[in-house]
């Protein structure tokens, strides 16, 4: 049985153990002191370098990183940009090209439509081309001019073909073997023939064809000259100016003392009209195949001019001035009534085909 021995603290060690007790207290306390201000140094360091030193960096390379994106966007900007003003100019120039197409492909067009509008014939080694007129109805006359252009009335005509130009002196040497035309010249409009000689040239020109020309009516006249289906309300035929299409003369004080100087021009030398016909106003007169008469105001289909009693003395009808008339003369609805016998220097004619 073990046995346990206390052993007394006796008064001397407990005043001892009191004084060791109390000397040790102090230098605890310095440590702890010594401990919280290294604590402090070693938070004041690590939070300016947490909170400086590395936002800093970072702030840095955000910024760099910033600079770096802001360079590699502008140059991929001013890329895009380059490449979007190529294409835009490549997009032009499409579209110049498909509109230049869309012109050649309207203007082939309208040359089929025209070549289809257009009979050509040769006579005697002499061409000589008619357009198509397709029929229609339109107000002729007019009630600004002279007393026989009114009163204005409806016409509808149909179908026929007309001459591109007036007959040549090339082509009435074709087919009747001479030219009597006081200025001659194969370009130049056949002139000095009366309507009974052209008469006689459409007999021959239909003898050798086997087609029904003609002279064209008054009505198939006005209305070709006028553009027909295409007309625009031009004055002159083709044109408000009649520079642009007729070869006739301006009014002078000289010229009505002594008389206007001119000649006719070759056919075609001015614009032509809507419908691609020449010279309808000015260059010569051209005989229709009507008598004279007055219009009336009722409407009429295809018509031709009224026939006077045998016994009583017949006139023809010019239509579209000459090279000698001034520009009121050769207006559209102007008309110029004559003997038919006449042949004179400043008439010639037109060719017209019916369907």
């Amino acid at each position: 049985m073990d046995t346990k021995i206390e052993t007394p603290i006796t008064e001397k060690d407990a005043s001892e153990l009191q004084e060791m007790t109390s000397s040790s207290q102090p230098k605890q306390q310095t440590l702890i002191i010594y401990m919280k201000i290294i604590l402090c140094a070693m938070i004041a360091f690590i939070i300016p370098f947490f909170c400086f030193i590395s936002p800093k960096k970072n702030l840095r390379e955000v910024k760099e990183e910033v600079e770096y994106r802001y360079g590699y966007e502008t140059g991929r900007h001013e890329k895009l940009s380059e490449i979007l003003a190529d294409t835009n100019a490549v997009i032009s120039e499409v579209k110049k090209a498909i509109k230049s197409i869309e012109m050649q492909e309207a203007f082939l067009s309208d040359v089929i439509e025209r070549r289809k509008m257009r009979r050509t014939f040769t006579i005697n080694g002499c061409e000589f081309t008619m357009i198509k007129v397709p029929g229609g109805s339109f107000y002729m006359g007019s009630n600004n001019g002279e007393n026989n252009e009114s009163p204005v009335h409806r016409v509808t005509l149909s179908d026929y073909y007309i001459g591109e130009f007036e007959v040549t002196q090339k082509l009435w040497k074709a087919v009747m073997g001479n030219n009597s035309s006081e200025h001659q010249n194969n370009t130049y409009p056949v002139t000095n023939v009366s309507y009974i000689e052209c008469m006689e040239f459409v007999k021959r020109l239909n003898e050798k064809t086997g087609l029904p020309f003609s002279l064209p009516t008054e009505a198939q006249w006005e209305f070709a000259a006028r553009g027909g289906n295409k007309t625009k309300g031009y004055k002159y035929s083709g044109s408000n100016t009649y520079s642009n299409v007729a070869n006739c003369v301006e009014y002078s004080f000289w010229g009505e003392m002594f008389g206007y100087s001119n000649t006719p021009k070759t056919v075609g030398s001015k614009s032509a009209n809507e419908l691609g016909i020449y010279d309808m106003s000015g260059n010569v007169g051209e005989w229709c195949y009507d008598d004279y008469c007055l219009y009336e105001s009722k409407s009429v289909i295809d018509p031709i001019g009224v026939k006077y009693g045998d016994n009583e003395e017949t006139y023809g009808i010019a239509r579209g001035g000459c090279y000698l008339s001034k520009p009121y003369e050769c207006r559209l609805t102007y008309r110029n009534d004559l003997k038919f016998e006449y042949s004179l220097r400043t008439v010639g004619f037109r060719l017209a085909l019916n369907e």
